[in-house]
């Protein structure tokens, strides 16, 4: 697959299991919609929406833990990027923290 590709994964319907794709960068909470799988209306079936959960393995093998090190290395993602917006230094209570500094 792709990395543009769309990933099925199964969830649970009113008439059994269905593969929904998930779209490239959905992000955790994001709503997925199925057209004609949820509750039934005189004329027809409605939508039944999912909220995507973004699962974290709990244990990774070491092979695992150097992949998540090269993608870290090599990715220009910062997850945290949009705790620097403008907006959120605005309500900030700390003008700048150095997370290089602080100490485990």
């Amino acid at each position: 697959m792709g990395s543009g590709a769309r990933r099925p994964v199964e969830v649970p319907t009113l008439g059994g299991a269905v593969r929904l794709k998930v779209p490239p960068n959905t992000h955790a909470g994001q709503q997925l919609r199925l057209s004609r799988r949820g509750l039934p209306k005189p004329a027809d079936r409605k939508a039944i929406f999912f909220d995507a959960q973004i699962v974290v393995p709990t244990a990774a093998s070491e092979r695992e833990r150097e992949l998540f090190g090269q993608l870290a290395q090599s990715s220009t993602f910062n997850p945290r990027g949009h705790f620097t917006s403008p907006s959120m230094m605005e309500h900030a209570c700390v003008d700048h923290v150095d997370f290089k500094e602080v100490k485990a």
